[in-house]
């Protein structure tokens, strides 16, 4: 099932434009950046699914770690880059009993369109 999102936040940028449903309106950033998303509940997560703007002529370079509202973050994924396409792209996760996500974008430009996640 698609897990309900209670707060994102950027290092900077419009962070919320993740969040819209637009694939034409982006968070944009420069250099390493982050996107931090808190669920209402915590959850097992198994998928996330991420578009980038312009996707099919630019390749993003991402890491994603998981934490708890304690501070404590754990790496699932590092140095994973964009499939080339304009659409939602899925990266599969196995993060057990997880309240915040993160994910860390290295590129000299950072355009993420939509961030979603699924599990239960």
């Amino acid at each position: 099932k698609l897990l309900d999102v209670e707060l994102v936040q950027g290092s900077s940028g419009e962070a919320d434009n993740v969040l819209d449903g637009d694939l034409q309106s982006y968070w944009e950033t420069k250099g390493e950046q982050d996107l931090t998303f808190k669920f209402v509940d915590f959850h097992v997560v198994t998928g996330i699914g991420m578009a980038v703007f312009d996707g099919e002529s630019r390749v993003q370079s991402f890491d994603v770690t998981s934490g708890k509202e304690s501070g404590e973050w754990k790496e699932y994924l590092v140095d994973v880059e964009s499939k080339k396409s304009n659409g939602i792209e899925s990266y599969e996760v196995e993060m057990d009993d997880t309240k915040m996500v993160k994910l860390t974008f290295y590129g000299e430009k950072n355009m993420i369109s939509e961030v979603e996640f699924w599990g239960c």
